[in-house]
């Protein structure tokens, strides 16, 4: 259901036509953009939906019904001329206008002195408003915008006047407010905040394979690549090829690749890697690497750094089935991200710790290897790596604080789901306190065994008021977690108890509205090629299924 809807809305002012017929649909917890040229009746159109103005003709629909006069009460909104009284004083002023926004005098003044405390303006209370700055009144009349907690917020060019000490703070806001995980992480972890990054989210093999191709091609001085799978075809081909061309250039290349999860790899293809001086080995090799699949501990991670200005993690492997998809399941939707800025040396540190494993060679002391190379970025990062060697299941800690932290919603998509009863129970709590609690796994699984087991916990989910839905337009093997478009988690860690405690795996811990509300948008265009699951029609499905389910069950500590 869309949240604010317009139908063929007319406005005609004399002569000038400003609006003619127009229709925006906009879904609920998606950021909504009016763009245009001076004149093309975006302005026009915000006061319409505001009740400043009437349309000649047309509909304004909120919440799923036609606009009523007590909605306005439920929109907060900046308009591009600051409607601020400039004789008045600040704090009556603020106080006067969240009184008009159905707040009483006290609540209002609790609220007010919160916020102005928060952006550190305590000593503007009793000062007129023609005495603060453009920028100052804009943070302000923000405050004031946002003080009554309304569902829509309509922003008409609100950074006009917005200095960077004053957006600086709002990130400061959303920093406060996702403290607890950043302290649980830097515990269980020892996982640093770095501040300065840049992300670009990879949604597709396609994308993905050719931008790590292409810096892989740029590199000057290493690459140093460790992945789950790497397997013959045509991508493992192209690799080989590209790492061969650039390690006769002279630069350096290091490859990790698990002995398990790469076990089809042909003894060919190592050799002449190694001959094109290539320094290329195994995590934790084993003698029969097709029967252990299950039973030992894995390197899960896909980590790609070259040199250490770009940094690649996510959830694809160097397998045809990323680009290609499977027989029978169709295409592959995975989420990996391109990295650029302070945290590249996080995940710099995530390879050599691994690189020392397997080689006992120790390159952390050399400070080559450990660049701190600034970007033009603000977006705030920690890298969390978790194992079996580890004291905490950091990753299973931050999953959970995600989901105990959420105010308003959280989404997750895994293409395994066997997460133990803690985050089984957290997510059930959640649900049941009201927050939009949404799981997305595939209708169709590459592992026939996972895929029943995933299911044998849809029940008690659905009870409880989690929503799941089943991927249908391929396989879904993203892991992404979006918690109140505040904080994400990409990387390669499922949802399940072998990730949680027997694989070394690593996340991204994303503090940043930006990138979290595009994870969360683009979690909500998969749901359109999925189904939702209907708690009356899962109760009545076979008697077979549920079976198959109990059976599956058995194994999740091993799946």
């Amino acid at each position: 259901m869309n949240f604010l809807e317009t139908e063929d809305v007319v406005k005609q002012y004399a002569n000038h036509l400003a609006l003619d017929k127009v229709s925006i649909q906009v879904p609920e917890g998606k950021v909504f953009g009016l763009l245009g040229p001076n004149g093309a009746g975006k302005t026009t159109l915000i006061r319409i939906i505001n009740r400043i103005t009437a349309p000649d003709s047309g509909l304004v629909r909120f919440n799923g019904r036609e606009f009523q006069p007590e909605d306005i009460y439920q929109i907060g909104y900046l308009p591009e001329e600051r409607g601020l009284y400039k004789k008045m004083k600040v704090g009556e002023q603020a106080i006067y206008l969240a009184q008009l926004k159905g707040l009483s005098y006290q609540e209002a003044r609790i609220r007010l002195i919160r916020w102005f405390e928060k952006f550190d303006i305590m000593p503007w209370w009793n000062k007129k408003l023609e005495e603060l700055s453009k920028g100052m009144q804009q943070k302000i009349q923000f405050i004031i915008t946002i003080i009554h907690e309304p569902k829509l917020l309509i922003f008409d060019e609100p950074f006009s006047g917005f200095d960077p000490v004053n957006a600086e703070l709002l990130k400061k806001e959303d920093m406060e407010a996702v403290k607890p995980l950043m302290t649980l992480l830097l515990n269980n972890s020892k996982a640093l905040l770095s501040r300065n990054n840049t992300i670009e989210i990879l949604n597709n093999g396609e994308a993905t394979f050719g931008s790590i191709f292409k810096a892989i091609a740029k590199a000057k001085k290493y690459i140093h690549l460790e992945y789950y799978i790497i397997d013959k075809g045509e991508l493992g081909e192209k690799l080989k090829e590209l790492l061969i061309t650039k390690a006769k250039e002279g630069v350096e290349v290091r490859v990790i690749y698990d002995d398990v999860g790469s076990w089809k790899l042909p003894k060919r293809y190592i050799k002449e890697m190694k001959a094109a001086g290539i320094q290329i080995y195994p995590f934790l090799p084993v003698r029969f690497p097709l029967f252990t699949n299950k039973v030992n501990y894995r390197n899960h991670r896909k980590i790609v750094v070259v040199d250490g200005d770009t940094g690649f993690i996510g959830g694809l492997n160097f397998a045809d089935r990323y680009l290609h998809g499977l027989p029978g399941i169709g295409i592959w939707r995975d989420t990996h991200l391109k990295v650029k800025g302070e945290a590249v040396t996080s995940l710099q540190v995530v390879f050599l710790f691994d690189w020392y494993f397997v080689r006992q060679e120790l390159l952390l002391n050399k400070t080559e290897y450990l660049p701190n190379k600034k970007v033009d970025g603000n977006v705030v990062v920690q890298t969390v790596a978790s194992g079996p060697d580890s004291d905490w299941t950091s990753i299973q800690q931050a999953y959970f604080t995600l989901i105990n932290m959420a105010k308003k919603y959280v989404f997750i998509s895994t293409p395994y789901f066997m997460p133990g009863e803690t985050t089984i129970n957290s997510l059930k709590t959640a649900a049941m306190s009201g927050v939009d609690v949404r799981i997305m796994i595939p209708y169709k699984s590459d592992s026939l065994l996972t895929h029943w087991c995933t299911r044998s916990y849809v029940e008690e989910l659905l009870e409880a008021g989690v929503r799941v839905f089943q991927y249908r337009k391929g396989f879904n093997h993203s892991k992404v977690i979006v918690m109140d478009g505040l904080v994400s988690s990409v990387g390669t860690a499922n949802m399940d108890i072998r990730s949680f405690e027997q694989n070394f795996e690593v996340n991204l811990i994303i503090y940043d509205r930006n990138v979290s509300r595009q994870l969360g948008s683009d979690f909500l265009d998969d749901l359109k090629g999925s189904s939702e699951i209907s708690i009356h029609r899962w109760k009545f499905r076979p008697k077979r299924d549920k079976i198959r389910e109990s059976l599956a069950r058995l194994f999740a500590p091993l799946l």
